[in-house]
């Protein structure tokens, strides 16, 4: 599934090459759907944690916003999160997938 799912992302991206994750919405031609699913993939590999974004994250957000939660739980700001996510999503299909665990 997320081989598919990475695939159809990288035919999107061909139509957005630089954009930036909080741009994307249901108008757009890159459906934050998808780009969503490998970006929270990405993430919560980052911390080592399959459970930070519902269990960490969001019972923050009411105390520190959006952003201020996921800076204070992943570490990177936003824009720092998608600059790295834009060069994940340069690596080969192999190493993209080494990121998903066995669950």
């Amino acid at each position: 599934e997320m081989r598919s799912t990475m695939n159809h992302l990288k035919e999107m991206q061909k139509n957005c090459p630089n954009f930036n994750l909080s741009d994307l919405n249901y108008g757009n031609v890159c459906d934050p759907y998808t780009f969503g699913m490998w970006g929270i993939a990405y993430l919560l590999n980052k911390v080592d944690n399959q459970n930070a974004y519902q269990e960490l994250m969001f019972p923050l957000i009411n105390d520190l916003g959006y952003y201020g939660a996921f800076e204070e739980i992943f570490g990177i700001s936003f824009n720092t999160f998608n600059e790295e996510f834009l060069e994940f999503l340069e690596l080969p299909i192999e190493q993209q997938l080494e990121i998903i665990p066995d669950i």
